[in-house]
């Protein structure tokens, strides 16, 4: 398991927090995110990894991949893994899949 630390870059930190100011306009416009009604971070992630939206929220069968690019799938899971067991199951059919995981890297009490 390898981690990518973001950003990783001052062009790159700009982009992230662009796609984060973005989420946060269109969340508080629709009170939810994309057809899913997402959370503000989870869209920010997408519009990150995958700028163009036609590449978001592609349907495999039942399930849907938050990203799925020429070369493999994005899905990007805030909440526990075990929510991934039967969606992985058919997407590593489909291909290579990338699993992001946002974790705090400061946190204060």
């Amino acid at each position: 398991m390898s981690g990518i630390l973001l950003p990783a870059s001052c062009e790159e930190a700009e982009r992230f927090a662009q796609c984060c100011q973005w989420a946060l306009a269109d969340a508080l416009e629709k009170e939810g995110i994309g057809s899913l009604g997402e959370k503000p971070l989870h869209a920010a992630l997408k519009a990150y990894f995958a700028p163009n939206p036609a590449d978001r929220e592609i349907r495999f069968g039942p399930f849907v991949a938050d990203i799925a690019l020429r070369d493999r799938i994005i899905e990007i899971q805030s909440r526990n893994f075990g929510a991934l067991s039967r969606k992985l199951e058919l997407f590593l059919a489909q291909g290579p899949v990338e699993v992001v995981y946002p974790v705090v890297q400061r946190k204060w009490l």
